[in-house]
């Protein structure tokens, strides 16, 4: 990569398989090389990137690493209503302040579109597609979808939420193996829905599953069923790694992602994950 102004003649010659141009006058006098608008948001230009060094990679690779073990938390309740996605935001931004994070929404309705906006991209019914691609560049193609916000990164959910209905349980876990083998996350918090086939096997690969409940008599009856189904069901280790939340009064939520961390809600979770983090 070269900016437009550095650009020398010696450069054509060279062996340098491919050469990026930063172009700064906003016309394109090096024609013959790809050029990348310089004056745009940095993780425009670092997308940009990674797709010419997609074009050229043979092999799967990842950049820049996080070099630690990925652990899987999952928020899932069969009580509705119970602020289970701003609380999933916000126990991923506070992760995200320390650590290498990504937030995966698996909710058939996500809500607000500004919260996770793809700017036209790719989003995660299309990451799933690349199981699939016959040569493996699972990772980059992650990294090229990955949007931000924040210090948290996400990728797009579906934008037909009801598509999650038709993939398999069996793809799922193997999208959670493909990004723990990338090596890029400590922690991947997973918004979990009963339109997700293969819900419980998710919940098993977690490390910790966090379930919202509450005080009513019909709240603590769906989760009474819900963890007599689990018994049932032989899957009793995904009762022994959950930490049932009942969420105090929440006033207020605040508007933007960026400030998840901040309010009563963020306190009560910096409670909890600071008792976990000791275990």
């Amino acid at each position: 990569m070269v900016a437009e102004r550095s650009f020398v003649e010696e450069m054509k010659s060279s062996s340098i398989q491919k050469i990026v141009v930063l172009n700064e006058t906003g016309r394109v006098h090096l024609k013959q090389y790809e050029n990348i608008d310089k004056y745009q948001a940095a993780d425009n230009v670092y997308r940009h990137l990674l797709e010419s060094y997609e074009e050229l990679s043979g092999e799967e690779g990842v950049l820049f690493p996080s070099g630690e073990q990925t652990h899987f938390l999952g928020v899932y309740s069969p009580v509705k209503r119970c602020l289970q996605t701003n609380f999933s935001l916000t126990l991923a931004q506070l992760l995200a302040k320390e650590h290498s994070c990504l937030y995966i929404n698996l909710e058939c309705f996500w809500g607000d579109l500004d919260l996770f906006p793809s700017n036209g991209r790719k989003d995660l019914g299309e990451l799933l597609y690349f199981l699939d691609a016959k040569q493996d560049k699972f990772a980059l193609r992650m990294q090229i979808m990955t949007e931000k916000r924040g210090n948290l990164d996400y990728i797009p959910p579906m934008k037909t939420g009801t598509d999650l209905l038709s993939v398999q349980a069996k793809d799922w876990l193997r999208l959670l193996s493909k990004i723990e083998k990338t090596g890029l996350y400590e922690f991947v918090v997973m918004d979990l829905s009963d339109s997700v086939q293969g819900l419980f096997e998710i919940l098993r690969s977690c490390k910790w599953v966090f379930t919202i409940t509450r005080e009513d008599r019909m709240s603590k009856s769906k989760v009474l069923q819900y963890e007599h189904l689990l018994s049932v069901m032989e899957y009793q280790d995904v009762l022994s790694k959950t930490k049932k939340c009942c969420l105090p009064v929440i006033k207020t939520l605040p508007y933007c992602i960026e400030q998840y961390t901040r309010g009563d809600l963020a306190g009560y979770i910096k409670k909890e994950l600071g008792d976990l983090m000791k275990v």
